[in-house]
């Protein structure tokens, strides 16, 4: 797949195969499945290949892959905050995804249960992003599970961003979201050349071409 898919489109595929939304595309996003694989298991086979067409870009697309995305819009979002600069995406260091937290006692009397999934986490920065989608808001019961689980999370001390689709779809409202986690975790803004901005235009392009094509539009 390196040889044929555009640069985004294999780091799309990567998380993809390492996550835990449907392949089958008559098959709700909301459906979770397990991993196919890994993103370490993905690089120890691309760093074992030889003489194969498109083996360095496998090796280097894998380096940026997370596990356990949930979503084709998680995928998009952390592809988007976690892919260096150089490539597009706004360099922000390693994160977790999906990543289950145990909670205080205090916290889980709050969040009705032991644990708390967040969508991407840095725990050494206490940092968490939660993609808040339209879904979420269809039902009632939903929406108060997970106002529930920020609360908990936000009462053992992690800072709790949230991130909406129009947000991630905002150029600039998501510049602001990526600085603003920068801040978080201690890191200076960097200086974006001219540049940059194309870089970043192509990678969301890439992502979403490879979603258009392989995933049908979300049921009204």
């Amino acid at each position: 797949m390196a040889e044929t898919l555009s640069f985004g489109g294999l780091i799309a595929l990567g998380y993809e195969l390492c996550g835990c939304y449907p392949l089958d595309t008559d098959q709700p996003s909301t459906l979770v499945r397990s991993p196919l694989t890994t993103p370490d298991r993905i690089a120890s086979f691309a760093n074992r290949a030889a003489r194969i067409k498109g083996v360095q870009r496998a090796r280097v697309a894998a380096r940026f892959v997370r596990a356990k995305s949930a979503s084709v819009k998680e995928t998009e979002m952390a592809a988007l905050l976690l892919t260096p600069a150089r490539w597009g995406g706004m360099g922000l260091p390693p994160a977790l995804a999906n990543e289950p937290v145990a909670l205080s006692k205090s916290a889980t009397r709050i969040g009705r249960s032991q644990r708390a999934v967040c969508d991407l986490l840095w725990p050494q920065f206490h940092v968490a992003v939660e993609y808040d989608g339209l879904a979420s808001h269809t039902q009632r019961h939903q929406q108060a599970r997970d106002s529930r689980r920020r609360d908990a999370l936000t009462a053992d001390g992690l800072d709790v961003i949230m991130v909406t689709s129009s947000q991630i779809d905002s150029i600039s409202e998501f510049i602001e979201i990526a600085n603003a986690i920068a801040r978080k975790a201690g890191r200076r803004i960097p200086d974006r050349p001219p540049s940059f901005h194309r870089r970043h235009l192509q990678l969301r392009h890439e992502l979403r071409v490879f979603h258009h094509t392989q995933f049908s539009p979300p049921r009204p």
